[in-house]
């Protein structure tokens, strides 16, 4: 059964006393944060790849005798894991540089290593641990749905209304209203971009929220700084391999 919601999907599901007791067992519990850790992990730091040395690299790659299901081997592989992540926020000055992605991103690394560094006092054994970390994260799930709860008709609203904008111009003649103001916009946009490349030509390790507040400033633009973000971000140069924009 799903109950329906924007922010979190509650499914719920009958079964047997005997799958409840092996799905909250220290072997499944362990293996199952190990496997969510390493998978949040390479996505902040994929959303912080625009920023080079702002995080370190993280070797994901587990040696080939651990066994997950053994509660001391899924603590040894989180303990390996998240000693690589850095243990502190970088200061202000550097986050004011991060867009609102990149900020969650940091905190995401952050928090998941304050995760672990919390665990060294513990002094309980693995299987003992484990269930203390699901019971945390649980919790913290659990006040992140209360928190949003209150929104949740707010966002069904909006959401309805923007899914029945797209359908509506599905199809549509290209003198429809919002295929014209999309094409009135082109050129407005490109005055952006070819701004944004003239700055990057002069500084390639310009970031784009540095881009898009002098390029307000300088064009006049009344548009958001998140607006000009999203349409110059395109062309920011590539470190490895880029594109012609």
């Amino acid at each position: 059964m799903t109950k329906e919601s924007k922010f979190f999907e509650q499914e719920t599901e009958q079964i047997t006393a005997e799958e409840a007791e092996r799905l909250n067992s220290p072997e499944v519990i362990g293996h199952e944060i190990v496997l969510n850790v390493k998978g949040w992990i390479p996505k902040a730091l994929d959303t912080l790849s625009a920023h080079p040395g702002l995080m370190p690299a993280v070797d994901l790659d587990a040696p080939d005798w651990l066994d997950l299901s053994i509660p001391d081997h899924a603590i040894h592989e989180m303990h390996r894991v998240c000693m690589q992540l850095p243990r502190f926020v970088p200061p202000a000055k550097i986050l004011s540089q991060l867009n609102e992605d990149e900020q969650n991103a940091v905190d995401v690394v952050y928090r998941i290593r304050q995760l672990h560094d919390s665990l060294a006092g513990l002094g309980v054994p693995a299987s003992s641990a484990v269930v203390l970390i699901k019971a945390g994260l649980l919790m913290g799930v659990s006040l992140a749905q209360a928190h949003v709860a209150p929104w949740e008709s707010f966002a069904t609203i909006q959401y309805n209304a923007q899914t029945a904008l797209i359908s509506s111009n599905q199809g549509t003649p290209p003198d429809s209203p919002n295929a014209l103001r999309a094409e009135d916009a082109k050129p407005e946009h490109r005055r952006w971009i070819l701004a944004a490349k003239d700055h990057w030509a002069k500084d390639d390790s310009q970031f784009i929220s540095d881009i898009a507040r002098k390029l307000k400033i300088q064009l006049g633009i009344r548009q958001s700084e998140r607006q000009i973000r999203r349409v110059i971000a395109e062309c920011k140069p590539k470190k490895k391999v880029g594109h012609a924009c």
